[in-house]
C-alpha cells in the first residue's frame, strides 16, 4: 500500500479571515460628517464613531470596522458615497 501526498496549490483568498475598512484623513471631510458617515455605514455609537474619527484625524488613518468581505465591502461603498477616503484591505 502506497500513500500519495498531494500539495495543496490552492490560491483562493479564505473569507473566513476578517476584512478591514481603513478611514484615511482627509482636509476636506467636516468631522461632523465622518462621525454621521460611520453610524450609519458601520453602526457604531456616537462615542465609537467619534474616537474612531478622531484617531483617523490625528494619526492619518484609523480602522473603521472589521469583519467579513462581503459585508465590509458594502460598507466601504456607503462611506464612499459620504466622500469619505477608504480602502477595503485583508488582515
Amino acid at each position: 500500500m502506497s500513500i500519495e501526498i498531494l500539495e495543496d496549490t490552492s490560491t483562493d483568498v479564505d473569507l473566513d479571515i476578517p476584512w478591514e475598512i481603513v478611514l484615511y484623513n482627509d482636509d476636506h471631510t467636516e468631522f461632523f460628517v465622518v462621525i454621521a458617515a460611520l453610524i450609519d455605514a458601520c453602526k457604531h455609537s456616537e462615542d465609537m464613531a467619534i474616537k474612531i474619527a478622531v484617531e483617523a484625524h490625528k494619526r492619518g488613518k484609523s480602522i473603521a470596522d472589521c469583519g467579513d468581505k462581503d459585508e465590509m465591502q458594502k460598507r466601504k461603498d456607503k462611506l464612499q458615497n459620504y466622500g469619505l477616503t477608504v480602502e477595503l484591505q485583508q488582515v
